[in-house]
């Protein structure tokens, strides 16, 4: 498969704060050598990244897709220790997605926030217009004890697209199960994501070092949290597919293939693109100065004002 026949849909830069490894520049450079045609930005939280990842994208010549990895529980006013949080991709196909990525990220941090910026059901079904909503990572939110009364409510109202990855690991295989048995019993489509958290596969003991850091854990403790596994990071097409074939439970061939070449219609979807806004500036208008230019008019009104903030300090 040529590279320009699948699109890596789930990548976190450095704005995935202490998670995540690469500039957006990296990435896009990276994306341009092996010869992608468009690549998503999904930070934890955040899409912080999407002004720089638009403008190295344009750089390199690469169609560039914003979105974010959001945190979901059930209730976003139920803060409690050791809560589970779930995990959905978040990709913005127009304006109107934009506009709503923006506004669940604000209600994430303003009303949600609890170690981590949260929506839940609720805000995502008010919000979800204009997005590519797909299940993430192995804390997918498929996992979510309402997720078949959700779940429904979800599809009747934007895209849903199950994500299955060659990652090596045992809750890998499990996940691509659920989200297998899911889209076949709801309907939805499948992609093929590799969860993207380093630029090339040495960088994977950086990306360690960077989760030491997150959990404040010593390097020398055997117990310290860390990826068992070394490829976290942007793969070309063939090894997505060498991935998914060495995985210890196979997924179907005709499965991962066709997942591998729906990445690519959802990257169709996409085309928002961040547009610069020249400043908006309020008009002025003074009687007394009626005549004057407009630009006259605000010189004169802030030295009328300095003057006025001397005398007070006379």
């Amino acid at each position: 498969m040529k590279n320009s026949d699948f699109v890596h849909l789930h990548v976190h830069s450095m704005y995935s704060l202490l998670d995540g490894l690469g500039s957006p520049d990296a990435w896009a450079e990276r994306a341009s050598d092996l010869g992608f045609t468009a690549m998503a930005i999904t930070d934890h939280g955040s899409a912080d990244a999407a002004i720089k990842f638009q403008q190295a994208c344009d750089e390199h010549e690469i169609k560039a897709i914003i979105g974010c990895e959001a945190y979901i529980v059930p209730d976003i006013l139920t803060k409690e220790k050791g809560e589970k949080r779930y995990h959905t991709t978040l990709l913005v196909k127009n304006a109107t997605g934009w506009k709503n990525l923006l506004q669940l990220l604000t209600k994430a941090n303003l009303k949600g926030f609890y170690h981590r910026p949260r929506i839940d059901p609720s805000i995502l079904l008010e919000h979800c217009e204009g997005l590519v909503v797909m299940t993430g990572c192995c804390s997918t939110f498929l996992r979510m004890p309402t997720i078949d009364e959700f779940l429904p409510e979800l599809l009747s109202r934007t895209e849903v697209m199950g994500e299955i990855m060659p990652l090596t690991m045992p809750l890998q295989y499990e996940t691509n199960s659920l989200v297998i048995e899911k889209a076949i019993n709801y309907s939805f489509s499948l992609v093929a994501t590799n969860d993207c958290h380093y630029v090339l596969k040495e960088d994977n003991l950086l990306q360690e070092v960077l989760l030491a850091m997150q959990r404040k854990d010593k390097w020398n403790n055997p117990e310290r949290w860390k990826f068992d596994i070394d490829d976290l990071y942007l793969k070309s097409a063939n090894e997505m597919i060498d991935s998914f074939e060495s995985q210890a439970v196979i997924v179907d061939r005709n499965i991962y293939l066709e997942a591998m070449r729906n990445t690519v219609n959802v990257a169709d979807l996409c085309n928002f693109r961040i547009e610069q806004r020249k400043p908006s500036l309020p008009e002025v208008y003074v009687e007394e100065y009626d005549g004057y230019p407009e630009e006259d008019q605000l010189i004169q009104l802030v030295m009328d004002g300095l003057d006025k903030r001397a005398s007070d300090h006379d």
